[in-house]
């Protein structure tokens, strides 16, 4: 909001925006080449501290400084951090890991339990022992 009548005591802060620890005084005269270097802006989500004033609204949206930040802001794309990385690699290897223990029991059962004892265990059995074998490999605390 471009300013246009200030009282003499007018200050904002703009921590916000610039991280100035001190606030600025408001003035009506341009004295900036950016708005967050002119002194006759009031910019939205900073503070008036002291005084008062009346101004006109010049950007509205994502044309205002905080609407670019906001923009910049959305721009960027999450990256997974190191842990997350590192928790994905071995998800997938006790995936690996699960998937040759299951195959490895329904091999040997299909190959030798099934072939040489077919009384020893039928197809339940096997299904509830290698059911069993997988949900004991699959450690609590993995999402």
């Amino acid at each position: 909001m471009r300013l246009i009548e200030t009282s003499d005591d007018v200050r904002f802060d703009r921590a916000v925006l610039t991280g100035e620890s001190e606030e600025i005084e408001g003035i009506v005269d341009s004295l900036g080449e950016t708005f967050l270097e002119a002194a006759n802006i009031a910019l939205m989500g900073t503070y008036v501290t002291n005084g008062h004033a009346k101004g006109v609204v010049v950007l509205t949206g994502g044309r205002t400084v905080m609407g670019r930040v906001s923009e910049l802001t959305d721009k960027i794309k999450m990256k997974r951090t190191l842990i997350q990385q590192e928790i994905w690699r071995f998800v997938r290897i006790i995936i690996l890991f699960t998937t040759l223990l299951a195959l490895s029991v329904l091999i040997i059962w299909l190959a030798w339990l099934h072939h040489d004892h077919r009384s020893f265990m039928n197809v339940v059995q096997m299904l509830n022992d290698v059911m069993g074998c997988i949900v004991s490999f699959i450690p609590e605390g993995i999402p």
